[in-house]
């Protein structure tokens, strides 16, 4: 398998479609291994715990990207915090 991070993310994206979440997560945790800035496979990650009803975790890993890169998300990066 390539050591490309947007490979990886494709091939979990495609493997997301289909329906095989735990081999898509594979996918996207090799991506992030090798690119640990790089935002897409944490947001699939995100959508995965989602669609397992794990909320917890896609809480998680949601605030764990708004730390990591808060301007990527203007519309959060200018809310005013409790």
């Amino acid at each position: 398998m390539p050591d490309n991070p947007v490979v990886r993310f494709n091939l979990g994206e495609a493997l997301m479609s289909k329906g095989e979440l735990d081999q898509a997560r594979v996918q996207f945790d090799e991506a992030i291994k090798l690119r640990s800035s790089y935002l897409p496979p944490r947001l699939a990650l995100s959508r995965i715990h989602l669609l397992k009803g794990e909320f917890p975790k896609a809480k998680q890993m949601s605030e764990e990207i708004l730390q990591q890169a808060p301007a990527a998300f203007p519309a959060t990066s200018s809310a005013p915090r409790p």
